[in-house]
């Protein structure tokens, strides 16, 4: 019988085989082919250089949440490997999180406790999405606000559940009416979870993350953009601007295979809706994901390199 998630992988297959069925099915082929004839390398690789970049910074925010939680034996180096490699399990794992997963797994491997490393991913993804809905909201308020309900509404969510953390009372107050010490492992795991996101709070922390959050996005917008370059379409970096976060918002629902199909659709809907071909758009959404493949290819290649049993860090339990 079929496990929950491979159902779930299966039905999110499904869906992104559906959705290019029905786009692709009318589709031009000989112009699409045409938009890859004579293609740039000079954007491409800095299509390259700024995925890097990305990672790097991603890298410098992780980092910054675990030395706040009391782990200053970690290392950016480390790190910056481990979240390479994280990105090769996120596109090829069924599962969306395999790369997160991947992350907690490196660290906690050297005794730390994986409740601790469980919520520096968490507050790391969680400050990454409120930053990418917060500026889907301000574009779509710059495009004439016919685009904001969606992530008006993701943003409100992202928003409680942040407070929910900062404040914790509720939670608290809830794992106690739910008798939750009488499971000892999973109140010990929910306590220092809840520990570590208290850890979190400090202002000058909180800005750090942000800034780097909202960079990270916007360095986003300008990759897209080159990947448009290097395709010669003529497309002005301020429309990129309007919809790739709302495209990264809505791509990172679980609904579809690494957004395959979703981000298609979307691409050809925002190109077709400001006036440009739905052959250019699909162009741009399948050397997207082509030139993702290629990047996160040498994140598996580090992993054979590094070696399963390595450690990520050397680093020191101090709760």
């Amino acid at each position: 019988m079929m496990s929950k998630r491979a159902a779930a992988t299966v039905l999110r297959a499904a869906v992104s085989a559906a959705l290019l069925f029905w786009l692709y099915r009318r589709q031009d082929f000989s112009v699409l082919l045409e938009c890859f004839r004579g293609m740039a390398w000079q954007p491409l690789a800095a299509f390259f250089a700024l995925l890097t970049l990305n990672t790097w910074l991603s890298s410098v925010k992780w980092l910054l949440l675990l030395r706040a939680d009391g782990l200053t034996h970690v290392r950016l180096r480390s790190l910056f490997a481990t979240y390479f490699i994280s990105s090769f399990f996120s596109m090829f794992l069924p599962s969306t999180i395999g790369g997160d997963a991947y992350r907690v797994l490196n660290v906690a491997r050297d005794g730390v406790k994986p409740a601790r490393v469980v919520a520096s991913v968490f507050a790391d993804r969680l400050t990454g999405f409120l930053a990418l809905a917060a500026l889907a909201v301000a574009m779509g308020l710059a495009d004439g606000a016919s685009l904001v309900l969606a992530p008006l509404i993701i943003l409100g969510a992202l928003v409680l559940i942040a407070w929910l953390l900062h404040d914790q009372r509720l939670i608290r107050r809830l794992m106690g009416l739910a008798r939750m010490e009488k499971i000892e492992r999973l109140a010990r795991f929910s306590n220092r979870f809840l520990d570590s996101m208290a850890a979190y709070r400090r202002t000058s922390l909180l800005a750090q993350v942000m800034g780097l959050s909202f960079f990270f996005q916007l360095v986003v917008i300008l990759a897209v953009w080159c990947l448009g370059r290097a395709l010669a379409l003529d497309v002005p970096l301020a429309q990129f601007g309007r919809f790739v976060p709302l495209v990264s918002l809505l791509e990172a629902l679980p609904i579809t295979v690494y957004g395959i199909g979703l981000r298609d659709s979307l691409y050809v809907w925002f190109f077709t809706r400001s006036g440009y071909a739905k052959e250019a758009a699909a162009a741009l959404a399948l050397l997207y994901v082509a030139a993702t493949l290629v990047y996160v290819s040498f994140g598996g290649l580090l992993f054979i390199v590094r070696g399963r049993g390595r450690p990520a860090m050397p680093v020191e339990e101090t709760k």
